[in-house]
């Protein structure tokens, strides 16, 4: 097949651009299959030559404890052969991504797409965008690859830093439990919320609900939304509320790949029902929007920031003046979230120069080297407590 699309493309025409970037980020998986740095079976489920239903990384591997006892399709712990098509095409899409863009393989992959396109440079985003047409590939012209995928996509910037083992549950309600226990390891909540970004958000932006509209710029600033930033960091934003994980989960649990962007219709929450979809008075399911998204990824941004920027009271105060370690400590739990959206500022301004290839005062070197720093720096200020 990948020699009939060459052909196609040699001569005369040129390359469609998915056509050309999911020819170079198959090309890049030849590299890693032939060196071992790729199972075979990833291999093969990225070229459509396995069964879904038959490969082992698509089963689910969340244990019993922490199943829903709502689940209404509840699998045994390593069998799940009879789970819904939908749902394995998902999955998927969170195991390309987790493995590829993961600590262990992304490195090696950004390297082979480099020498296969003969690009010298690839920041995440661009890698993101080659491997996009591999994720979506399911649901072909049904969902048409949008330009949210330039903006990282589904994907959080922290993927570099976490070796996810995707649990692939039966309800993805299961993770956001996960995600919310402060009795669960640590480590366990961050697996929870990336699977919840990559699969809920792979499931908002292919239905249409989250666009290129949350970035602003070239006349989407018109529209009015609470939020602005890169797409990824829109979803990033939502793993922090409730709010914004039970939206991730409830988009995961209702995607439909054989369901065109036309008829899609990813339902609304209302944290009051079991399953927390919102209906209107017939039962039927209220759909999201992107407003609404965008309300759950202001209010993780607001959060410990609401108070501060309040205009002074003109009454006297009754509250003693806080002491220098009073200061300190609200510092030091303010210092996390101001650094963090300067990070996420920077990557906007990465991505849309990307894009315009306008000046930005620094070079491209520059401009990662800043990213980098602050990432390395949101690692040491979240520990501040």
């Amino acid at each position: 097949m990948e020699a009939v699309v060459s052909d196609s493309h040699t001569g005369v025409d040129a390359w469609d651009a998915e056509d050309e970037s999911r020819h170079t980020a198959f090309r890049a998986l030849k590299k890693l299959a032939a060196n071992a740095a790729i199972s075979t079976e990833l291999y093969d489920l990225c070229a459509n030559r396995s069964d879904p239903r038959d490969t082992g990384i698509l089963r689910t591997r969340l244990a019993e404890s922490h199943r829903l006892p709502h689940d209404e399709n509840p699998q045994v712990v390593d069998r799940d052969l009879d789970v819904d098509h939908d749902q394995l095409l998902l999955r998927r899409a969170v195991t390309l991504m987790a493995t590829l863009l993961g600590p262990s393989t992304y490195s090696q992959f950004k390297t082979a797409l480099r020498d296969v396109s003969g690009r010298q440079r690839l920041t995440l985003n661009q890698v993101i965008d080659y491997l996009s047409p591999l994720v979506c590939e399911p649901w072909g012209t049904l969902k048409p690859i949008t330009r949210a995928w330039a903006y990282g996509g589904p994907v959080p910037p922290s993927i570099g830093e976490t070796t996810l083992v995707p649990l692939h549950p039966p309800d993805y309600l299961a993770l956001v439990a996960i995600a919310l226990n402060p009795a669960e390891p640590a480590t366990a909540i961050t697996h929870a919320r990336l699977e919840l970004a990559l699969a809920g958000g792979t499931a908002l932006i292919a239905d249409g609900v989250l666009t290129t509209t949350i970035v602003g710029g070239s006349g989407s600033a018109l529209s009015p939304l609470p939020f602005r930033g890169p797409v990824n960091a829109a979803v990033d934003a939502l793993t922090h509320t409730e709010e914004g994980l039970t939206a991730l989960a409830v988009a995961a649990n209702h995607f439909k790949p054989g369901r065109s962007l036309r008829t899609a219709r990813l339902p609304a929450i209302d944290m009051r029902q079991p399953d927390r979809v919102a209906r209107d008075g017939v039962g039927i399911p209220i759909r999201t929007t992107e407003t609404v998204l965008a309300n759950y990824a202001a209010q993780a941004t607001n959060v410990g920031t609401e108070t501060r920027g309040a205009p002074p009271s003109s009454a006297p105060s009754t509250t003693p003046e806080p002491t220098p370690l009073a200061n300190l400590q609200a510092r030091a739990r303010h210092l996390p979230t101001d650094t963090k959206a300067l990070l996420q500022d920077v990557e906007l301004t990465k991505s849309l120069h990307d894009e315009t290839g306008g000046p930005t005062g620094l070079n491209e070197h520059e401009l990662d080297a800043v990213h980098d720093s602050l990432s390395s720096a949101l690692k040491l200020v979240g520990r501040l407590t």
